[in-house]
């Protein structure tokens, strides 16, 4: 958090637009709703790009009509169509949508709507698609991964703070987001990689991430922040927490003195949290 990864991306898209001349077909970024302003006044502060945001307020009949009057241009034309709708324009007959080309530079829109629009994203043919807090799609059973899948676009590109979160699985779903088919089946991943128990796994995973992952540290972005200190400060408990971490031990004898196994597991993590909750 906090390490600039909107503000980098901002910049990137506005180099491809400026300096790369990707200017045949716009930019989505999917982003958590709460993050659409913030997203917007971003791009609005730092880049001349046409920006739209794309949200649910007003409900169907409003995104109908934004989509109408904000996703494209239309021109004149006799016996044009709108799915299946005459639309009265000029004095010379209805209006025609303006094939491949988008009337802004940059969608932004949260997962919900990619999800339940996903038929009219499908339309736009897409020049980079970003996924903010693209944890999101770890799970490769997700709606969401499915409507992402589906798009078409030349550029991917995925934000997160957490890429490994809690096993292999769910990386290779993030990295098969982005560059599908080159990481192999998801079984052939995990049987490569594991659990990351050995440093040789470890080396090649990173190995493997080197081209499609930049990483940003605390330590790179601000130069003002000290080195950590970390300093252990024993605190004896208190003759109340003893009491109740004596009591937590005598009701749960029987439990741990039949030793530990699979089974009983899920107790121990429970006495665990117990005698935690002491401690604090």
């Amino acid at each position: 958090m906090g390490l600039g990864k909107t503000a980098q991306t901002v910049a990137f898209l506005d180099h491809l637009y400026r300096h790369e001349n990707v200017r045949t077909g716009p930019f989505l970024i999917v982003v958590p709703l709460a993050t659409l302003e913030h997203w917007r006044r971003e791009l609005e502060r730092w880049t001349s790009l046409r920006v739209v945001v794309y949200d649910a307020q007003g409900g169907a009949e409003n995104r109908a009509m934004a989509r109408e009057m904000e996703w494209y241009f239309w021109t004149p034309k006799n016996k044009a169509k709108m799915r299946g709708l005459d639309y009265v324009g000029a004095s010379n007959g209805p209006l025609e949508l303006v094939a491949g080309v988008a009337k802004f530079d940059v969608l932004v829109t949260s997962y919900q709507l990619v999800i339940q629009d996903i038929e009219y994203f499908l339309e736009m043919p897409w020049k980079m698609v970003v996924v903010d807090e693209g944890q999101r799609l770890k799970n490769k059973q997700a709606k969401l991964v499915d409507c992402l899948n589906d798009l078409g676009c030349d550029r991917r590109l995925l934000l997160t703070g957490t890429p490994l979160q809690n096993n292999t699985a769910e990386l290779w779903c993030l990295l098969n987001w982005i560059e599908p088919g080159k990481f192999g089946t998801a079984a052939d991943f995990e049987r490569k990689f594991g659990a990351l128990e050995t440093a040789e796994q470890v080396h090649n995973l990173q190995k493997d991430l080197g081209e499609h992952l930049l990483r940003r540290v605390k330590e790179d972005v601000e130069k003002s922040i000290p080195p950590k200190i970390e300093t252990i400060i024993d605190v004896e408990l208190t003759m109340l927490q003893k009491q109740y971490y004596r009591a937590i031990y005598e009701r749960n004898r029987g439990f741990l003195q039949r030793g530990v196994g699979r089974a009983s597991a899920p107790g121990l993590q429970n006495i665990e949290m117990e005698l935690r909750k002491c401690c604090n």
